[in-house]
């Protein structure tokens, strides 16, 4: 082989890897995006099963339910602003078979009832573009987890 055909395999060889770098950035890229709306997801999911067990078990009111979910949201790493809970008592309804919240409630978990604690929160996922870094593709959107669980201690 000459000096000249070596030359060019090299940078042939280049161009292919610069090539294949652009399309594996962008991959992984999407790939860490994914993982972290799924980790988004079972955090939501897990502070409302916490919620749930601490409101059905402990049978206080809804402050200091709102507080635990609170501090569990943050102590796993979220950030509690963008909250929406929702912790209702609700009652299977035979004609619609679902559950619907309970009117009129006086208190918020008696014996025997059924407490649904609903968490959501607002995200907005940023996928920097190969070659333009300067502008992103943006994925909005909002997750959710309901736990529902029967109480076994009275208010």
């Amino acid at each position: 082989m000459t000096n000249e055909t070596k030359q060019h395999q090299t940078g042939q060889a280049l161009i292919e890897f610069s090539l294949i770098l652009g399309i594996m950035l962008m991959l992984f890229l999407v790939i860490i995006a994914i993982l972290r709306l799924y980790n988004l997801q079972s955090l939501v999911d897990k502070v409302a099963q916490e919620g749930s067990r601490y409101a059905a078990e402990a049978g206080g009111g809804t402050d200091d339910v709102l507080a635990y979910i609170t501090t569990q949201y943050e102590l796993f790493g979220g950030d509690a602003n963008s909250l929406q809970i929702t912790i209702q008592t609700v009652v299977y309804d035979e004609s619609s078979q679902r559950f619907v919240p309970a009117t009129p409630v006086s208190h918020l978990c008696g014996y025997g009832d059924h407490l649904a604690v609903t968490i959501a929160t607002d995200y907005r996922e940023e996928i920097p573009m190969i070659g333009l870094f300067t502008q992103y593709l943006a994925e909005e959107g909002s997750i959710s987890a309901t736990h529902l669980r029967r109480c076994w201690r009275g208010s």
